[in-house]
């Protein structure tokens, strides 16, 4: 029976169903402000196994099959490779993340100091797999197992800092486009809140890089766990600032800069809190780690609503005219230094068009003095 670990400090014992992997049981429940998701005032105590049971399949290596294109080759790859079922490798590497330091126990004998990925080695066989590299390896000791998401991505240590290598496709951002959103964030934020980032070549390809937001003293906790398991739309975005706290300018920048990209891949398990992993406070606001010139009028995963304007609407934009001026200012040398480099380049001039053309259209927007309308999850002027 392994123990949910944050750190050293014991959160609860779990009981796994041998059948789908999942916790059957969570037993002698304890420091509850230090578990993977936040509200613990709120709980009832049937939340608390559907909560750990939805962290768990998306921390867990399953995750990286339960998305269309070219994620959904890696459970045979992966398998092919390491000859186990991908449900069971977390288990390899004890559920351990480079995003948080929760981890599964099997053994009072194990410390924590012992096994991090923050300060400890890891092998390089599964993220050869990952990126379709041959690998002879069967070590999956990893991080890897523990990244969820759509992209094609690794974990690279590079000396004591760890970065997070993602490759682009016909239906994702490429490198240049996710540095392009990067500069364009930081047109838009304090550089504090924007993580850093640069483009490496990784064998024929070049991937965007990302430096980890996450220390072995700090953890990210993503919205999606710091709300209501229910909440959505207009009231999440409330709920958001009130999370944020005297950094809640910082959500209304974030959409301000997605709304110039035209991102709609945000999420709000693409929004996040800094988190102390010793007293489980929230801090302040993650640095944006995922930004990107947009594909067309993709809005696959809004944070709040399912449309540009109408997420615009939310924002008071009168209060940002400084913030959006300076962004048409800065474009011009953001498309230089990131889609005019690309080889073969991408179409730089369509699409600074197209971003200093949206840019505008915030600006003629006033939203001070605006009624908003609710209907459902719908935001009019």
């Amino acid at each position: 029976m392994p123990t949910l670990m944050n750190r050293n400090v014991e959160l609860c014992e779990l009981s796994i169903d041998t059948g789908t992997l999942s916790f059957s049981k969570a037993r002698s429940i304890s420091q509850t402000h230090l578990f993977p998701f936040a509200n613990p005032a709120s709980w009832q105590a049937q939340d608390v196994l559907p909560r750990l049971n939805s962290w768990w399949a998306k921390r867990r290596a399953s995750y990286l099959a339960s998305y269309s294109g070219a994620r959904t080759q890696l459970k045979a790859r992966l398998e092919a490779s390491f000859g186990t079922p991908l449900e069971a490798m977390p288990f390899r590497s004890y559920g351990l993340s480079l995003s948080d330091h929760y981890w599964l126990r099997p053994e009072k004998s194990i410390k924590w100091e012992d096994v991090n990925f923050f300060d400890n080695d890891f092998s390089l066989d599964v993220s050869y797999a990952v990126m379709g590299q041959p690998s002879t390896g069967k070590n999956a000791y990893s991080p890897d197992l523990a990244t969820s998401g759509r992209r094609i991505k690794t974990w690279v240590p590079m000396g004591s800092e760890r970065w997070l290598a993602k490759r682009g496709s016909i239906l994702q951002p490429s490198a240049h486009a996710e540095l392009l959103g990067n500069k364009v964030m930081r047109l838009a934020l304090p550089d504090e809140y924007v993580a850093d980032m640069k483009i490496a070549e990784a064998g024929n390809e070049r991937c965007s890089m990302t430096r980890n937001v996450a220390t072995k003293e700090t953890e990210i906790v993503c919205m999606d766990k710091l709300l209501p398991m229910r909440a959505a739309g207009i009231e999440a975005y409330r709920l958001c600032k009130e999370v944020c706290e005297e950094h809640w300018p910082i959500i209304d920048l974030v959409l301000i800069a997605d709304y110039i990209l035209m991102y709609g891949n945000r999420g709000l398990d693409n929004i996040g809190m800094i988190r102390s992993a010793r007293t489980g406070r929230l801090l302040y606001p993650a640095p944006v780690w995922n930004s990107a010139l947009g594909l067309g009028n993709y809005q696959a995963s809004m944070p709040f609503l399912r449309d540009f304007d109408e997420q615009a609407a939310l924002v008071d934009i009168t209060a940002y005219r400084d913030q959006i001026e300076a962004i048409i200012d800065g474009l011009e040398d953001a498309f230089a230094e990131t889609l005019g480099m690309a080889d073969p380049p991408e179409d730089v001039e369509t699409a600074l068009a197209g971003c200093k053309a949206r840019a505008k259209k915030l600006l003629a927007m006033d939203t001070s003095r605006r009624f908003v309308f609710f209907y459902g999850n719908t935001a009019k002027w």
